[in-house]
């Protein structure tokens, strides 16, 4: 049974253990510069954070004891699209 949707009129709280491990985070270079100038100096490496994900390989999870409760947030996006993202999102990006 899929939660009620209308629990997604309240912020989700994701785990904290979120973050993807030191050995592979994912260092930009001059990347962010080169699509970004006006907001970096080119003189710093920039290294990318993964607050949350929808990657498989690192997704973050719902905590807490609520009915979302331990489900990726990639699974509520797919239940419930237009309330977690919006019906304008849900419809561009199905």
């Amino acid at each position: 049974m899929n939660p009620d949707p209308a629990d997604l009129r309240q912020p989700l709280l994701l785990a904290p253990d979120n973050f993807t491990p030191r050995s592979r985070t994912p260092w930009a270079g001059t990347e962010i510069h080169a699509r970004y100038k006006k907001l970096v100096s080119k003189e710093e490496w920039i290294g990318e954070s993964w607050e949350i994900s929808c990657d498989p390989a690192f997704p973050s999870r719902v905590a807490g004891s609520g009915p979302f409760s331990g489900k990726t947030l990639q699974q509520v996006i797919s239940e419930h699209p237009a309330r977690a993202i919006s019906p304008e999102l849900a419809k561009k990006y199905g």
